[in-house]
């Protein structure tokens, strides 16, 4: 089994090694090959005592609401969903007034998408 490490310098001219999220191991070494070596026994220590890889596969399910790339929207839909939430009050209202203000000020953005 292969799984991605990450390699990268320290500030005392060593290196440090680490598993990421999985294994939750970094190890720090004068260079490059050692931190990578020391990171490997400490995975085959885990393996040796008892751990397990397995694969867990889960049912895929959409996100309830489409996503809309933040370089998308448009200041036209933003508002339009602003307006779309349920009303907070007066403070809320004067709030996204003053937003709506701003962004009058702001010149266009071009779309990259377009």
């Amino acid at each position: 089994m292969e799984i991605p490490i990450v390699v990268e310098p320290t500030g005392d001219n060593g290196f440090r090694a680490s598993s990421g999220g999985l294994w939750g191991l970094e190890i720090e070494a004068p260079t490059r090959e050692e931190a990578v070596a020391r990171l490997r026994e400490l995975i085959d220590r885990r393996l040796e005592s008892g751990a397990e890889v397995v694969g867990l596969e889960i049912r895929s399910q959409p996100h309830p609401r489409p996503a809309v790339p933040r370089s998308r929207l448009k200041v036209g839909q933003l508002n339009a969903f602003l307006e779309g939430l349920p009303k907070l009050g007066e403070d809320a209202d004067a709030f996204l007034e003053d937003i709506r203000a701003i962004r009058r000020e702001l010149p266009p953005e071009p779309d990259p998408w377009a």
